[in-house]
């Protein structure tokens, strides 16, 4: 019956003055919330509408699109100019399927509420609704209904649970290296990322073979205007945040340091240098096929998940 214009109208008439609006055209569509078992067909990918179809009831549908993207793009790179194994490109569909898939229920129940056609139920959904909003217990941020990431490359315990912090996103804040604030992501090229407070002993991993086989670098983050240290290590980049969002984020995994993603999502926090260390091998062993020869580096460096054990035992 909503092909019918003046029905369109009409309802339109509750929201805008109908006068001034020039009617092109009349489109009712069904929407679907589907997701495709395999991603990846040899050399071709699937990403976007191509992987999942997404109900529009959380505005998620692009940016699931731009995260399938994202994570697909720093993989390949790798692949084709870093070294890495061609094994991580197993991991895009992996990862992505199964946030895609919480996704898209979140959406999917968020679109039963949002479309009951019965009146009685409706009322009282807006009552319900309503009373959540005013005492303030209602959940408003649509990220809180955004998972982490549970599957991939993410550091695990002995056990095969995620390490601390794996799978979450990281901060967003304004910084500042001078006199401008930027979003934090503005001065951090694509890449792996130590990201860690003013305390701890840069130079412990940053010379360290795996980390630069992985071309990583470290940001240290100040919570206070700070004097830039003279002649120091380039792969360190030292800014100064607004608000601690970084620092209260860290206090509440209780950590001094994270291992960050190429798409900022966190591989792992580290609760000591040498936890760091350690996290920075098993990032490694994710990466790549072999140990780089000329690291000096053997095949029985001890893997991640036992070496985590020990250092919490």
């Amino acid at each position: 019956f909503m092909k019918d214009p003046a029905l369109v109208m009409n309802a339109l008439s509750s929201f805008v003055d109908t006068t001034h609006l020039e009617r092109c055209r009349i489109a009712v569509y069904r929407f679907h919330a589907v997701v495709v078992d395999d991603w990846r067909f040899d050399r071709v990918f699937l990403l976007g509408d191509s992987a999942h179809q997404m109900p529009p009831f959380l505005g998620q549908g692009l940016c699931a699109a731009v995260r399938d993207a994202v994570n697909l793009a720093w993989k390949i790179d790798g692949v084709e100019r870093q070294g890495y194994s061609q094994r991580i490109l197993d991991t895009y569909g992996h990862e992505r399927k199964k946030h895609v898939r919480s996704v898209v229920g979140h959406a999917k129940s968020f679109g039963l509420i949002i479309g009951e056609l019965d009146e009685a139920k409706a009322r009282k959904r807006d009552e319900e609704l309503g009373a959540l909003l005013r005492s303030g217990k209602a959940e408003t941020v649509r990220q809180k209904f955004i998972p982490g990431l549970e599957t991939g490359a993410l550091a695990r315990n002995a056990d095969g649970s995620l390490l601390t912090g794996a799978g979450d996103l990281f901060v967003q804040p304004w910084v500042r290296q001078g006199a401008g604030w930027t979003r934090m992501d503005e001065v951090m090229p694509c890449g792996f990322w130590i990201a860690t407070t003013p305390d701890m002993p840069t130079h412990e991993w940053s010379q360290s073979p795996a980390w630069r086989r992985m071309n990583g670098r470290t940001v240290v983050v100040h919570d206070n205007a700070f004097t830039a240290p003279r002649n120091g290590d380039p792969q360190v980049l030292h800014v100064e945040e607004q608000d601690e969002l970084f620092t209260q984020w860290l206090k509440r995994y209780n950590g001094l340091a994270v291992l960050m993603r190429p798409d900022h999502y966190v591989y792992g926090v580290a609760h000591s240098v040498q936890e760091l260390k350690t996290l920075i091998e098993g990032a490694a062993k994710d990466l790549f096929d072999q140990p780089d020869p000329a690291a000096g580096l053997s095949h029985g460096v001890m893997d991640a998940r036992a070496a985590l054990a020990q250092v919490s035992a």
